[in-house]
């Protein structure tokens, strides 16, 4: 999993008043490859919450090199201040890959909890 960041200063408003935070941009990611570590772009994928089975997949699209966007800032109206679980699904013909994260939202940023690090190898 990767974090890729754009920032500069800057402030937000969040529910609970002014909160300082910075100007940037998150993107939550995964690349996905091959059991020959070949990345693999072009899979359908999906970014699910579980709690309920809403699809959020997000807005952001990727596929470079098997780069896959799973949440970004652009995805913030779909969280909640508090963590919730999610599902990150990848398919196509060559096979499957998964993986389940906790992810919120502070201020307008995304903050993610991932037990993957690396790459996801597709089954």
């Amino acid at each position: 999993m990767r974090w890729l960041a754009f920032a500069s200063l800057a402030g937000c408003v969040a529910p609970g008043g002014d909160v300082a935070c910075t100007d940037e941009y998150r993107i939550f990611g995964a690349q996905i490859v091959d059991g020959s570590g070949t990345p693999i772009a072009g899979l359908a994928k999906r970014t699910i919450r579980l709690a309920d089975g809403a699809d959020v997949t997000p807005r952001d699209t990727e596929q470079s090199r098997g780069w896959y966007v799973v949440l970004s800032d652009g995805d913030t109206s779909f969280l909640n201040e508090r963590f919730e679980r999610f599902r990150f699904d990848a398919t196509g013909p060559q096979g499957a890959a998964s993986f389940q994260f906790d992810a919120r939202a502070d201020c307008r940023h995304i903050d993610v909890d991932s037990p993957v690090e690396g790459a996801l190898v597709l089954q």
